[in-house]
């Protein structure tokens, strides 16, 4: 026998096989509709896990290969089901306010910061109302005394605002929209000072990590600030010329300083993400990412987050990026947070969403939005 007589037992075996995996099918279409006559939930993890040891122990030394091959079917089948049934996992979504008719925002800082101008290029009729911290701005969102609040959630040199995070997910937040703002980061000082003159530079934490390479450089201290655009004021409000600032060129003109170095961040592709956030879960049709935060079980289950990566994997959809977080007063348990392609309007999303939070101990479904890009200076 040659390896194409092979092949062709193979391309024999493999016909059956998807013959009878469509019967399978079948046969979940019409377990789905048998559960939703009755009321009865897509997942039944002891017939789950009865399945997988009864193919395991028929498999003998490819008992783990069957076992993961069955999962992926039994995945498959979960996925089809949960259309059928009543998704109580996502919430109802109403239509996106358009943009010029949104009146008022909440921004964390003062004029000139660069959540403003985030705002701004969102809404560009909208009052903002300026907060010192991002918990005042998630108050007033939540009060219903401003429409949105924009707030930054990631930036590509220093990773997430987990701060960000924690809000959203504690005060039951959605991301309405999101816009990735490249951000050309300057140093700003008095009038007249000179580069050689600054000894110590003031700004945000993750601005000061963005641009460590040049304050390092110059031999300047990092001194740390709520705000970039606070910390161009206080340069401002303090005149002297020893002391710079690292914020937006708006801030630079606002405060009647002047711009020492610009594009001075270490990276090249600076760029923060910036998502409005409401209380009332909208989208608009052409949503394209969805974010989601959420746990799995205990690290003594094997490959639990392996079985959540693999519902993504077996409806072809994009994992744009998974990031993991200890949880706080845990021993080695941790929190992800996940941003993938799609919009709930498809069957095969909302199905993957259900089975997650059917599945899972904890699952947040953060928002379903579109995702825009601009460019400060």
């Amino acid at each position: 026998m040659n390896l194409a007589d092979i092949r062709k037992d193979i391309d024999q075996i493999d016909k059956q096989l998807v013959e009878l995996i469509l019967k399978r099918m079948d046969c979940s279409r019409r377990v789905a509709q048998y559960k939703k006559d009755n009321g009865l939930p897509v997942l039944d993890a002891s017939r789950e896990a009865a399945i997988l040891d009864k193919v395991a122990e028929m498999g003998g030394e490819h008992a783990d290969a069957m076992r993961m091959i069955y999962s992926a079917i039994m995945e498959q089948s979960k996925a089809l089901q949960y259309p059928f049934v009543e998704n109580k996992s996502v919430r109802e979504f109403v239509p996106l306010k358009p943009h010029l008719e949104v009146k008022s925002i909440a921004c964390q800082g003062i004029a000139g910061a660069y959540s403003g101008l985030a705002g701004s290029t969102l809404y560009p009729n909208a009052e903002i109302t300026y907060c010192e911290s991002f918990a005042e701005v998630c108050r007033l969102v939540k009060e219903g005394k401003v429409e949105y609040g924009v707030l930054p959630v990631e930036n590509s040199w220093a990773g997430s605002v987990h701060e960000v995070y924690d809000l959203l997910i504690s005060g039951k937040f959605l991301i309405a929209e999101s816009i990735d703002a490249v951000i050309h980061h300057n140093l700003i000082g008095c009038k007249g000072a000179k580069i050689s003159d600054i000894k110590r530079v003031v700004s945000h934490p993750q601005a000061l990590r963005q641009c460590a390479e040049t304050v390092e450089s110059i031999g300047a201290v990092p001194t740390e600030c709520s705000n970039t655009a606070v910390a161009v004021k206080s340069v401002a409000d303090g005149k002297d010329k020893s002391v710079g600032a690292i914020g937006s060129a708006q801030a630079a003109k606002t405060y009647g300083l002047e711009i020492i170095k610009s594009n001075i961040a270490s990276s090249s592709f600076n760029t923060t993400r910036f998502v409005s956030i409401s209380s009332v879960a909208q989208r608009c049709d052409d949503a394209d990412k969805i974010s989601i935060v959420f746990t799995v079980s205990g690290h003594d289950k094997a490959g639990s987050l392996l079985t959540v990566l693999e519902h993504f994997a077996s409806c072809n959809m994009s994992l744009s990026k998974i990031e993991s977080r200890p949880i706080k007063n845990s021993k080695f348990e941790y929190v992800f947070y996940a941003d993938f392609n799609g919009n709930l309007k498809e069957p095969k999303v909302a199905g993957v969403l259900a089975t997650l939070a059917e599945e899972l101990p904890e699952f947040v479904l953060l928002g379903n939005y579109r995702e825009g890009l601009t460019q400060f200076e």
